[in-house]
């Protein structure tokens, strides 16, 4: 059985979309590009109003800023955090064993 498609890109291969939601002859949801822009917006806003940086504890807005999602057991406990600067890649920092 031929696998090499695993741990390929998988938004465009019909391979590995395990639904009937996908099609080849519409464009859908561009994930990447969400994420990049969600960014975007948010640093965008941190200019208007002059921030440095932001320390986010609330589950949305971590997953809003970086895109990731740990579950509802500890999504507004504060145990895990992010940091947006400015400039640069986000930094979250998460519990052990995430």
């Amino acid at each position: 059985m031929d696998i090499s498609f695993i741990g390929q890109p998988h938004e465009w291969d019909p391979r590995r979309l395990y639904s009937q939601t996908g099609a080849d002859w519409q464009h859908r949801v561009d994930f990447d590009r969400l994420r990049g822009e969600r960014l975007d917006r948010l640093r965008a806003q941190m200019k208007a109003d002059d921030l440095g940086a932001l320390v986010l504890f609330a589950g949305a807005n971590i997953r809003y800023a970086t895109a990731s999602y740990q579950g509802n057991w500890k999504y507004n406990i504060n145990i895990r955090y992010a940091v947006v600067p400015a400039e640069g890649e986000p930094i979250l920092f998460e519990t052990a064993g995430s």
